[in-house]
């Protein structure tokens, strides 16, 4: 994208306190966007205030818990009355959880599923109405190469960016009469705060969330639509597209060399 296209735009990002979200919302308001940022922990905004501080005016912040549809609601709501319309929603909060299928605890299941996919749902059912209202919009949804292609034992992540996938473009196809835009974001694994969270180690390959960043905000378009990132992420999902022993060959492979760390993971031995 240009640079400046996202000055004086209005700006929502959950999960805005590390990752992904916290890279969306430093560079927008370095574009000159209002930007709302929201994160489950308080600490972490406090924190991002501090590196915020230069974009005082325009910065906002909010304790939020995306789950719960009321203070979603809330967030939304004060942002309108504040700005008087919601230009860009980009829901970035998440969680991963990794293991044997069938070890996973139903706990774990609703954890993955009620932050991954319904705290999608609750900012996109109250976001896309202002933005229906405006004729005017666009979503931005962090899903995962693992929303495209199955990835051994990780199931309930799997699970919800699937999910987060379908419920994207259903929603594109059905916002695109109104001049709303939804684009569904797929990285490849990213070192980012959230698999350090998840006592994951990410592979010795994994991009860094500046290269991330870097080719999200190259490729993205007014069009909407899935955006794999990076190349590793979009060569992957063409093999699996195109190629289906290929795939199922390289899928294999990911879960032989996986099966030890989950036995690990899970307390086994080999």
């Amino acid at each position: 994208m240009e640079k400046g296209c996202f000055k004086d735009k209005v700006c929502l990002v959950t999960g805005a306190g590390s990752g992904f979200g916290y890279a969306f919302s430093e560079r927008m308001l370095a574009d000159g966007a209002t930007v709302y940022l929201s994160s489950l922990l308080a600490r972490e905004l406090e924190a991002k205030k501090k590196l915020l501080s230069s974009f005082e005016g325009r910065a906002h912040f909010c304790a939020l818990d995306v789950r719960k549809e009321e203070e979603v609601a809330s967030w939304i709501s004060q942002a309108l009355e504040n700005e008087g319309r919601i230009d860009y929603l980009v829901n970035s909060a998440g969680i991963h959880a990794s293991g044997f299928t069938l070890k996973l605890s139903l706990d774990t299941w609703r954890d993955v599923i009620d932050t991954n996919l319904f705290g999608v749902v609750n900012t996109m059912v109250h976001t896309a109405p202002i933005m229906i209202g405006q004729r005017s919009g666009h979503i931005i949804n962090m899903s995962s190469i693992s929303g495209l292609i199955p990835i051994p034992y990780e199931t309930a992540y799997c699970a919800s960016k699937h999910a987060v996938t379908a419920v994207g473009e259903c929603l594109r196809y059905e916002l695109a009469r109104h001049n709303v835009k939804v684009t569904t974001i797929c990285p490849t694994i990213v070192k980012t705060e959230m698999f350090e969270k998840a006592k994951f180690i990410p592979a010795d390959d994994a991009i860094t969330l500046e290269h991330a960043m870097d080719w999200i905000f190259e490729h993205l378009n007014e069009t909407g639509g899935i955006m794999t990132v990076a190349e590793d992420a979009e060569n992957f999902f063409d093999i699996y597209r195109r190629n289906e022993s290929l795939a199922d060959e390289i899928i294999t492979q990911m879960e032989s060399d996986r099966h030890k760390y989950a036995l690990v993971r899970d307390g086994e031995q080999k």
